[in-house]
């Protein structure tokens, strides 16, 4: 999911008016909230398929999307996992990827731009690529992202008399984690999107992302500490959340039809917390009674 490619600026704006044909041909306005989209993403990705929320220990399996078509009516059906494990931001970032591939946009941006494909490039990690910035641009619009990142630059900037702007690594990532909260998306993609806008240079990406002259560890174990710093709750705390939606309901008309083995029913139940109902199993006992207290004796 880390797939990156600096695209040019006509597939950019191409991704940016299938966002726009989108939002306004599916009657998205209403939960495309003013300035940017956060944690509403779940709802948008609510309407286009079955998510799956339940936390994996596997770290590196964020979620993932698997599309169905069913027998009985040949309709295509989408199911999208997402690992509430991860982090909030994390989770975030997860549902809007996801949202791409069941828009297609990877699809539909690399038959448009056919010589974005060369001999030398991976076409899976190349979509990847594109649906990560489908989900950049979807949470993290341009005009909000750069006034507020310039508002925060403004503060900590240092003197440029060789004509560079430069600011302190630590107020880098102050800022990063800034963005983290504000449009619930992980470092790695707030970084990104500072380099995409053209707010940083490739290099000064590298170093932020733990790539350059600074180890990994060192820049993570620094975000870390300013989310702690400055109360950031919401971020790095993993939801550990249990739910489908829609499965309560489900599972009591399975019940009902006798179609679900119950013991799958009791065990779903207390896999996704939902209440015990009693099962028809618990009513098939035998009760023993006094013969001599019912014979009138």
């Amino acid at each position: 999911m880390n797939a990156f490619h600096d695209f040019d600026k006509e597939v950019v704006a191409a991704i940016r008016q299938h966002i726009k044909s989108r939002v306004e041909g599916d009657g998205l306005k209403d939960v495309f909230p003013i300035p940017c989209l956060r944690d509403d993403v779940f709802e948008v990705l609510n309407r286009y398929c079955t998510v799956i929320y339940y936390p994996s220990e596997d770290s590196s399996n964020r979620g993932f999307h698997v599309k169905e078509y069913l027998i009985h009516n040949g309709k295509e059906q989408n199911f999208v996992f997402i690992n509430t494990s991860q982090t909030l931001e994390k989770q975030v970032f997860t549902a809007a990827h996801e949202l791409g591939h069941i828009w297609q946009i990877d699809k539909d941006i690399l038959q448009e731009f056919p010589r974005l494909i060369g001999a030398n490039v991976d076409n899976d990690d190349l979509a990847e690529a594109v649906i990560n910035r489908f989900a950049a641009e979807l949470l993290m619009p341009e005009e909000l992202f750069c006034s507020s990142v310039s508002s925060d630059i403004r503060q900590v900037v240092a003197d440029n008399h060789d004509g560079i702007l430069k600011i302190d690594l630590k107020d880098a990532l102050r800022i990063v984690v800034k963005r983290m909260d504000q449009f619930r998306a992980p470092s790695g993609a707030v970084v990104r999107r500072l380099f995409e806008l053209r707010i940083i240079p490739k290099d000064s990406m590298d170093i932020l992302l733990g790539e350059g002259l600074i180890p990994k560890e060192k820049i993570d174990g620094e975000i870390e500490r300013i989310i702690l710093e400055n109360d950031y709750s919401n971020l790095r705390k993993p939801t550990e959340r249990k739910f489908i939606p829609g499965l309560a309901e489900l599972l009591d008309k399975a019940e009902t039809a006798h179609c679900v083995d119950e013991s799958k029913i009791v065990a779903l139940r207390k896999m996704f917390g939902l209440p015990q109902k009693q099962t028809t199993s618990e009513l098939k006992l035998n009760v023993p009674i006094e013969t001599e207290g019912i014979t009138g004796k």
